[in-house]
């Protein structure tokens, strides 16, 4: 019985460092921000908690290309990483008339509450052909593009 006192602090570190206290101190990354892109153009990132995103732009009509959907990773504390697929429609079939590949590395700050409030980072891409796999290393790609960007995270108010 001498034992228990000496148990409880381990017990407690234990508790400390598990999985569910971890995340229940680190500051939330998920929601949804305004990207303002170094050449003036403007998207919305939606990060969800489960593993998902999601991308529009304001692009999306005078280039040609859909709004785009894949996953997340967080690559360490205040960043991650989010590979995003959508489909090119552009007039000219040089520049890819399938499947783009988009890269977003993250870097968050201004945390408020437990969430988020600033990010940055860039965004590199790859536009395919019709009928190529984007997540092909061996596919080619016909076009690379990519910019550095910075936003804020869209409130409810």
């Amino acid at each position: 019985m001498t034992k228990l006192p000496f148990m409880i602090p381990a017990m407690a570190a234990a508790l400390a460092f598990s999985p569910a206290a971890l995340a229940a101190n680190s500051t939330a990354i998920d929601g949804a921000y305004l990207l303002r892109q170094s050449d003036e153009r403007q998207r919305v990132l939606s990060i969800e908690q489960g593993g998902t995103v999601s991308q529009i732009s304001d692009q999306q009509n005078t280039v040609g290309f859909t709004s785009g959907l894949g996953t997340w990773t967080k690559t360490g504390p205040g960043s991650a990483r989010a590979s995003i697929v959508d489909f090119n429609h552009p007039e000219n079939a040089a520049d890819g008339q399938g499947a783009a590949m988009i890269v977003y590395d993250l870097t968050f700050s201004k945390p408020v509450d437990g969430k988020y409030q600033k990010v940055t980072g860039y965004f590199t891409g790859q536009a395919y052909n019709a009928g190529q796999n984007p997540q092909s290393p061996d596919e080619p790609h016909v076009r690379s593009f990519g910019t550095r960007f910075e936003g804020t995270r869209i409130l409810a108010e």
